[in-house]
């Protein structure tokens, strides 16, 4: 994987945060919502399976192609925020509150594909 492909990468995620940062919702919902599937929205080619891996008090979905992760989302209360570059988006439940974003990149992975995947995601 090209040192540019990995600028381009942080760069594009860090503009998406910046934006991200600016639309945070008016009201947070006390609603605890019983999948955090449904925190989320997503636009996944059709060539890509989303997995998620329930832990303790948080979720981790892998969004991949022919089994090769590609994209990452966490979806619980506290995002790590060390886990860079990322984007941090808020969502309107009281669990979970926060999504955060980032591309796992990857000799297999299509740098094009993985950056509108993850700049495709969004809170309900």
């Amino acid at each position: 994987m090209s040192a540019a492909w990995l600028v381009t990468a942080n760069l594009t995620i860090a503009s998406l945060s910046a934006c991200e940062n600016q639309a945070k919702p008016d009201v947070i919902s006390q609603s605890t919502l019983e999948n955090s599937r449904d925190a989320l929205s997503i636009d996944l080619p059709k060539s890509y399976t989303i997995d998620q891996e329930k832990v303790a008090d948080f979720d981790v979905y892998l969004i991949s192609k022919n089994s090769v992760p590609h994209v990452g989302i966490y979806a619980g209360n506290a995002a790590d925020q060390s886990n860079q570059p990322s984007r941090m988006i808020k969502t309107r439940s009281q669990w979970p509150s926060q999504l955060q974003v980032w591309i796992i990149p990857g000799d297999e992975t299509d740098p094009e594909a993985a950056l509108k995947i993850a700049a495709s995601v969004r809170a309900n």
